[in-house]
């Protein structure tokens, strides 16, 4: 794996219920770019708030990186901060999988994203 992985995979298994995951895009650069990847961990899902960045499962089980915006009943509206709208599906009990903790990036990735 590459450093850049094996960073993450490190902070992964310092506590139980980490995961790692790679993200792909740059709708959350400069915080991630394309290729990073992100480390998240199971918070209580009643204690999320706006401004915390999440990783949940979308229908077609891809998982998303993005930031909660906005409350709506019992879900919440995602967004990656370079994106003009809100995710078309919302974040949710169910597909909600973690915070993120760390993220790892390979410099010339990120160096191309602000290109």
């Amino acid at each position: 794996p590459s450093r850049t992985r094996q960073a993450a995979y490190k902070v992964e298994r310092l506590a139980n219920g980490r995961q790692a995951a790679q993200i792909y895009g740059n709708s959350m650069y400069p915080l991630m770019s394309d290729n990073a990847v992100v480390v998240y961990e199971p918070q209580d899902y009643n204690t999320l708030e706006p401004g915390i960045i999440v990783v949940y499962q979308r229908r077609d089980g891809s998982l998303y990186c993005h930031m909660l915006v906005e409350k709506r009943g019992q879900a919440w509206v995602a967004q990656g901060i370079n994106n003009e709208t809100s995710d078309d599906e919302l974040v949710t009990r169910d597909n909600y999988r973690g915070v993120v903790y760390a993220s790892f990036m390979n410099w010339n990735d990120a160096r191309k994203a602000n290109q």
